[in-house]
């Protein structure tokens, strides 16, 4: 029932005969690929979409059979079924890609920050942390701690700060308070 129309039942016959054949035996159709076996041509034909790359550019992997974006994302992908690892020197971290193990030794192993925030002069380790810490110089800096000059662009950044850089002042602020009360 694949909803093809024909004038004839001469014509319908035919078509029957040539795509729908039943199952037994010899007349089923397999997948080259696989060697999955279907009972019409139409199923195998719409099975074979799943041994096609989703986009016209991906490459498969010969190794597993996954699907990549491109050749040089099969490339870093075949290095997962390398053998080689590459290991750090200073704890248990390994890795099959040279450049992973340069990235952990840099951000796990030293202290520098080469990435500074040109509006405050604050360095970070990776580019990323920057962009997130670069993010907040736009915010409106609309909390101001009245125990210092520091502002911030979150209550809760201002209310830990107080709590952890003033708890003295906080302490004697509330018991003023409570005496005003009375």
């Amino acid at each position: 029932s694949c909803g093809r129309a024909f004038r004839s039942s001469d014509k319908l016959a035919d078509h029957i005969s040539e795509s729908h054949k039943p199952n037994g035996g010899s007349n089923c159709v397999s997948c080259e690929t696989c060697g999955k076996t279907f009972i019409t041509k139409s199923n195998l034909n719409y099975h074979m979409t799943t041994h096609q790359p989703k986009v016209l550019h991906q490459v498969q992997c010969e190794r597993c059979g996954k699907w990549l974006k491109n050749k040089l994302c099969l490339r870093k992908h075949l290095l997962q079924h390398s053998q080689v690892r590459h290991a750090c020197d200073q704890c248990d971290y390994t890795t099959v890609n040279v450049q992973s193990l340069q990235h952990h030794r840099r951000v796990q192993h030293t202290d520098h920050k080469p990435f500074e925030c040109t509006t405050c002069g604050k360095s970070f380790k990776l580019k990323s942390n920057l962009r997130e810490h670069t993010a907040q110089h736009g915010s409106e800096k609309k909390y101001s701690c009245e125990f210092c000059s520091r502002r911030f662009t979150s209550k809760s950044n201002y209310y830990c700060h107080r709590k952890r850089m003033h708890s003295t002042e906080l302490e004697q602020q509330n018991r003023r308070k409570e005496q005003e009360e009375r």
